[in-house]
């Protein structure tokens, strides 16, 4: 039976350099001990193949290309797709570890969070309802159990967020009956939001601990700014 061909010198010379690249991954983690070739010759035919990269000579590398035999060669690339494979799965397992890693909400916490949601009966659709409110979130306590009911709705941009937080604390109907200050474009009398300090005070802690919002974001004139927007088109949304 005829022996099948080895690999070409191309391909010889393109394996051994990603082979060489992986040495060198070797070497900084500092697991390349268990991965030594057994092979001495062709260690030291790639090692005076590296001096002669370094030198400019590639021509010396392929005629040590020609002289390394088969077996040593395939053995050489073997040991080194073991050592990629093993740092592929070491790699994989440091990324499960970080993930599983991350702090997840308790049971009490999510059912607590209901429980507020239930006791600050929201959305808020009358002036009365929302004077009530400005009134309980003078306390630190209610205020901080309201920045968590808010923070659980989330949103990747401010926009997003700070609409979805106006969505669920005001109907559009009550929503229309406010501007942030006190006229419409219109020139019609409404109330004036800006006054609503501890409701506002919760939005804007909802907001801060946001950690999908851009630090850039986070500033009390931008915030104002959606929450403006949101009011000035709660008249249209209503006529959906």
């Amino acid at each position: 039976m005829q022996n099948s061909p080895g690999p070409s010198n191309l391909q010889r010379l393109a394996i051994v350099n990603a082979a060489e690249e992986s040495i060198s991954l070797q070497a900084e983690s500092g697991k390349g001990k268990s991965l030594r070739l057994n092979n001495s010759q062709s260690q030291s035919q790639l090692q005076s193949s590296s001096s002669s990269d370094r030198n400019g000579n590639p021509s010396s590398r392929k005629s040590i290309l020609n002289e390394m035999p088969n077996a040593a060669f395939q053995d050489y690339v073997k040991r080194n797709i073991e050592f990629l494979k093993f740092h592929l799965k070491d790699i994989s397992a440091k990324l499960d570890d970080l993930l599983n890693s991350r702090p997840k909400p308790c049971i009490c916490t999510i059912q607590r969070i209901e429980e507020n949601e239930d006791q600050f009966q929201l959305p808020m659709d009358s002036f009365n309802h929302i004077e009530n409110m400005e009134n309980t979130l003078r306390d630190n306590f209610p205020r901080q159990q309201m920045i968590l009911t808010l923070l659980r709705i989330g949103g990747m941009t401010l926009q997003k967020t700070v609409y979805s937080i106006m969505d669920k604390l005001f109907t559009y109907e009550i929503g229309t009956q406010y501007t942030w200050t006190e006229k419409s474009t219109k020139g019609v009398d409404k109330n004036k939001f800006g006054d609503l300090k501890n409701i506002l005070s919760a939005i804007s802690g909802a907001v801060l601990a946001n950690n999908d919002i851009t630090a850039d974001d986070k500033t009390a004139t931008k915030i104002q700014f959606q929450v403006s927007e949101w009011l000035r088109h709660c008249q249209q949304n209503l006529k959906k």
